[in-house]
């Protein structure tokens, strides 16, 4: 815990423990992989109707009606990257990044993580290797009926909750907050995930203590704090959506996932252009 919370390296612990440092490491990664295996079911699982009818009237009450949560990516910095893999996960400021795509609702809860993408990817592309709208486009999620006012406004006030999701984990886990020093990535994809589960424990522990505060949407702390938590009802309540749009959503989905969809496109495109240019160059003439 204290190198989740503090970022100590693993040779600190010997002072206290009396340990090597590779017994402190191995303790360390079963100790990330007993969280996830134990409860990532619990506290990285999709929002139940009743969590869905919460975040709904929520979001009304702020005035973006249907907004769930807000999507976003972190670029975690790796130090220790393999140089096999250096080129591959080098974004555009020169060093290895490995990306965390996250989900989070107004109350700094996080719904969904995907995290291991290489730092070469911009956020569009990460969206498209993401997993989460895959539920959708085979009609497995609760029915919601979405609408949207003022949406460039309200949309900018929204992602602030993205980056006090972002604020507040890194405030609480100091590991995520420098440069990953692990070798594997399949460690770090623990690493991650453990602060994450952990992160909505206590999210989840402090929902009643913190249910009656104000809250301010410009506060994103720089320090651990307690998150702003709204009290969840306990009756299951059925959110509608309509056909017609979700027939549509998929049927251009899977347009945009076609290669031979895209192929067309793209010759309709070429053949669109070139006809402009004979025209301009007729009417030149």
């Amino acid at each position: 815990m204290r190198m989740l919370a503090y970022g100590i390296t693993a040779h600190f612990c010997d002072d206290y423990l009396d340990i090597a440092k590779t017994t402190a490491i191995e303790i360390f990664e079963h100790f990330t992989k007993a969280i996830w295996n134990v409860y990532h079911e619990t506290y990285l699982c999709r929002p139940t109707p009743a969590d869905l009818r919460r975040l709904l009237d929520k979001a009304e009450e702020r005035g973006f009606p249907g907004m769930v949560g807000s999507l976003d990516c972190m670029h975690w910095q790796w130090k220790n990257c393999p140089t096999r893999w250096a080129g591959q996960y080098t974004s555009y400021r020169g060093k290895p990044i490995i990306i965390l795509e996250a989900v989070a609702s107004y109350d700094t809860w996080i719904w969904h993580a995907f995290f291991g993408l290489p730092g070469s990817l911009n956020d569009i592309n990460v969206l498209g290797c993401s997993p989460l709208f895959n539920a959708q486009c085979v009609g497995e999620t609760p029915e919601v009926s979405y609408q949207t006012q003022h949406f460039t406004r309200m949309q900018e006030a929204y992602r602030k909750d993205m980056d006090r999701a972002f604020g507040i984990l890194k405030a609480r886990w100091a590991i995520i907050r420098g440069p990953a020093h692990g070798w594997s990535k399949e460690n770090l994809q623990y690493i991650m995930m453990t602060c994450i589960i952990l992160h909505n424990m206590i999210v989840e522990d402090e929902r009643d203590e913190d249910a009656t505060q104000p809250f301010d949407p410009d506060d994103i702390p720089t320090r651990p704090r307690k998150a702003e938590i709204y009290k969840r009802p306990e009756m299951d309540t059925d959110v509608h959506r309509n056909p017609q749009q979700l027939n549509q959503f998929l049927r251009l989905y899977r347009e945009v996932r076609c290669p031979v969809m895209n192929k067309n496109l793209q010759d309709d495109l070429v053949d669109h252009l070139w006809t402009m240019k004979l025209q301009a160059d007729q009417n030149q003439q």
